[in-house]
């Protein structure tokens, strides 16, 4: 027998949600819903709508209580600031993202990351260019969440791999894999293709020196030639193939692996063989 006691792992889709937002979400969701044909298409955009809808009632009730808090605290009047915006509309700042991004998570239940620093990369460039964000900011920022995650006992996130026509290792791989040293979680991943350059293998080999057994090393051409055979999943989707939970392969905004979410009853097996096989035995 299959049981259900277990859980599933999933990554949600963080790069549509840090650009689009819960409104934008909700327009599409509305126009599709518009142009549904079936009852079964009505009936499934109707509860994604009473699903968004809920979500934004309980950002509501977030704001609200943090609201609620009086003081000075100057972080916490960012934060407030923050969060009054996203990710209700468009994250447009690496900090607007990084707020986006937690809430997101805490509300899939702290489960696995995906690609960080390919969808927070964008926003921590502008705002390196612009003059905005320190690294020393940054890299404060970066610990502060790693700590979040090791005390929520998240699961799974994968750093760098190659991109069409450019590396995916930018300087936000490199504050990454400085800053995740010292932490438990989150089980850390990096996608090595042979574009990787000489400082992240410093940072790598530095990380297994100081006894953490993070980042694990993942063959990303080998991943990618295997992908379409394994699993049917060709052109650009392959690419944004990342890991749930411990390791099981993964596709960001598409996958919902349930690894541990039943178990095989052995002792009533191996009960209903021995009365089919033996006879008389009770």
């Amino acid at each position: 027998n299959i049981g259900g006691a277990g859980c599933t792992h999933s990554i949600i889709n963080y790069p549509r949600l840090l650009a689009e937002g819960f409104d934008g979400y909700a327009r599409r969701i509305a126009t599709r819903g518009r142009t549904a044909r079936t009852a079964e298409q009505r009936s499934f955009y109707r509860a994604l709508r009473h699903t968004l809808t809920a979500i934004m009632a309980f950002h509501r009730r977030c704001v609200a209580r943090l609201a609620a808090v009086k003081d000075d605290d100057p972080a916490r009047r960012r934060l407030l600031a923050a969060l009054k915006k996203v990710p209700r509309r468009p994250a447009e700042s690496f900090y607007e993202a990084l707020v986006a991004f937690n809430f997101l998570w805490y509300l899939d239940g702290g489960d696995s990351i995906g690609r960080f620093d390919r969808f927070l990369g964008p926003y921590f460039e502008r705002d390196r260019a612009d003059g905005t964000l320190a690294e020393p900011d940054a890299k404060a920022l970066l610990a502060a969440q790693w700590a979040n995650v090791d005390a929520c006992d998240g699961w799974h996130l994968i750093l760098g791999g190659a991109e069409p026509g450019g590396s995916g290792y930018g300087r936000l791989t490199e504050l990454c894999l400085e800053t995740l040293r010292p932490f438990r979680r989150p089980n850390a991943g990096i996608r090595v293709d042979p574009s990787m350059p000489t400082r992240c293998w410093d940072l790598i080999f530095d990380s297994w020196q100081s006894g953490g057994g993070t980042p694990a090393l993942y063959n990303e051409p080998a991943y990618l030639a295997q992908i379409p055979k394994r699993t049917g999943i060709r052109g650009a989707d392959r690419r944004r193939f990342a890991f749930g939970g411990c390791t099981e392969l993964m596709f960001e905004g598409c996958s919902n692996v349930g690894s541990i979410d039943g178990g095989i009853n052995l002792l009533e097996i191996f009960e209903d063989a021995l009365r089919r096989h033996l006879p008389g035995c009770r």
